[in-house]
């Protein structure tokens, strides 16, 4: 869940999944993958929206919630979906969300 943290606003509807295109596997996902690998977008999107139970394991909690609200302030408050001091610590300057502050100080 907290992976997909920085993606989401406060709530996740399976809709969103249509909104994928190839441009986004072509320019985020496949640069990560090895040349071997082959992604059918169509099909991974059946996949997911079979889940039924997808929407139920995307439900925010409380702190997670928190964290979001905090994030969107531009303040990076890892402590609130991490307990684990050395986690919290190793994420501290976690590229991507100080890159994310960054940019919504910039705005």
């Amino acid at each position: 869940m907290r992976c997909v943290l920085f993606s989401l606003k406060k709530t996740f509807d399976t809709k969103v999944i249509d909104r994928i295109t190839i441009y986004n596997i072509k320019t985020s996902l496949l640069p990560v993958l090895t040349r071997n690998d082959i992604f059918d977008l169509d099909n991974v999107k059946k996949i997911v929206k079979s889940y039924r139970y997808l929407p139920e394991l995307m439900v925010l909690t409380k702190s997670e919630k928190e964290f979001l609200e905090y994030f969107e302030r531009n303040e990076y408050r890892r402590e609130l979906v991490f307990n684990d001091d050395e986690i919290i610590a190793h994420i501290k300057n976690h590229p991507m969300a100080l890159w994310r502050v960054k940019q919504k100080v910039r705005q």
